[in-house]
């Protein structure tokens, strides 16, 4: 398996070149020839960093919001999973209880991943109430799960002094999940805050290389790189003229 790099303007929505490379120096190389660029969005692959550092030192890199949300909350469901059962099962007060016998409720550890996922709006009525009952015997779990709505609503308001506050309190916490969370947000710490300097993000890289996926699905995966960056120029061009 190959990979490449894609390098988009962000203003056009078009390409400027698609690498046969992901190798931080012959990246580097490339970006160097843009002298006037300010800013550059990129996913948080260390290469990259490195190269935009070398090829733009004075260029402002900002790290993918997208990204950063979904390292956290895979991370957060992975511990759910260590955590709760397949099934909760709970009695007539609501308490957890371990034998299925004994049980009143039945909640599916699921429907809390889904929940920290996508808020009480996925949840039905009852099935809110029997989270809230879970979560509330499970302290540290009721912590973490807040945690992640709160990064989540000062990263998409684009809350500098929000983000910083909540990464100070991850440093510091004695939740092992956050601490490990953040020595990667550490090693890219400047990155990461602009996600909420800037509000470009990603997002339109992502769209680019969904189609360049599916256009070298067409070719059958045997098109060359001068083939495939051609039809994807060509697509461009014919696009802007529609």
């Amino acid at each position: 398996r190959s990979y490449g790099t894609v390098i988009i303007n962000y203003d056009t929505h078009k390409f400027i070149d698609i690498l046969n490379t992901r190798t931080s120096d012959e990246v580097a190389i490339r970006l160097s020839s843009f002298k006037n660029v300010m800013a550059v969005t990129r996913d948080r692959g260390k290469s990259y960093g490195s190269a935009i550092k070398k090829g733009l030192p004075k260029a402002d890199q900002i790290a993918d919001k997208f990204h950063l949300d979904q390292n956290l909350t895979e991370k957060v469901k992975r511990y759910i999973q260590a955590k709760l059962s397949q099934y909760i099962y709970l009695d007539n007060n609501y308490n957890i209880v371990e034998n299925k016998k004994d049980a009143i409720y039945i909640l599916s550890r699921n429907r809390i991943i889904g929940y920290m996922f996508k808020g009480k709006k996925i949840l039905k009525k009852d099935e809110f109430i029997l989270v809230n009952k879970i979560l509330k015997q499970n302290k540290e779990m009721h912590i973490v799960i807040n945690e992640v709505f709160k990064f989540r609503n000062v990263t998409n308001n684009r809350d500098k002094h929000g983000l910083e506050t909540i990464f100070k309190r991850w440093r510091n916490s004695e939740i092992s999940l956050f601490k490990t969370y953040m020595r990667g947000i550490d090693d890219d710490i400047d990155a990461v805050m602009n996600c909420v300097k800037y509000k470009e993000t990603n997002g339109l890289a992502e769209g680019k290389i969904n189609k360049l996926k599916t256009v070298k699905r067409m070719l059958y995966g045997r098109a060359s790189h001068e083939l495939l960056k051609s039809r994807l120029f060509l697509s461009d061009y014919f696009h802007s003229i529609e």
